[in-house]
């Protein structure tokens, strides 16, 4: 059996997620900034999507993902002054928490690090952040 040729990562979609934290007595206005920067995202070459979740109730962490067709198309997006604009339009408003990116599958359904158990059949291993990190491929900032 060969294995396929391997893809560049700069060739592969990229997904940003990112959370932000906000005052839940804002909902209407986290909800209004939300949906203004993921339908100007959409005008961008290369936007595959994007989706949201709002906290659950008494929660203060807003959930969002947007998908660029390669690192390079993601890069123009994150580098336009219509996002550097939307971004300045939350200040006060919504505080960066977590921002992560990947170009794979791997590792969206991990289990969570620190939790024990696991599924039958596999063996459950150490689950430290650092190491899932670097097996997952994704990258983060804070």
């Amino acid at each position: 059996m060969t294995s396929p040729p391997s893809v560049a990562a700069a060739s592969l979609p990229v997904t940003l997620s990112f959370t932000r934290r906000a005052d839940p007595a804002h909902t209407r206005e986290m909800t209004a900034w939300i949906r203004a920067g993921l339908t100007m995202a959409e005008s961008f070459p290369g936007f595959l999507g994007a989706g949201w979740v709002r906290p659950r109730d008494g929660s203060d962490e807003w959930h969002m993902l947007c998908r660029f067709a390669d690192p390079s198309a993601l890069g123009v997006w994150e580098a336009s002054p219509e996002r550097a604009w939307w971004l300045r339009s939350a200040e006060g408003l919504a505080e960066v928490t977590r921002t992560e990116r990947r170009t794979g599958i791997e590792g969206w359904f991990d289990q969570p690090a620190g939790t024990e158990g696991g599924h039958p059949g596999r063996s459950s291993g150490p689950t430290g952040a650092g190491s899932r990190r670097r097996r997952s491929g994704w990258s983060s900032t804070r």
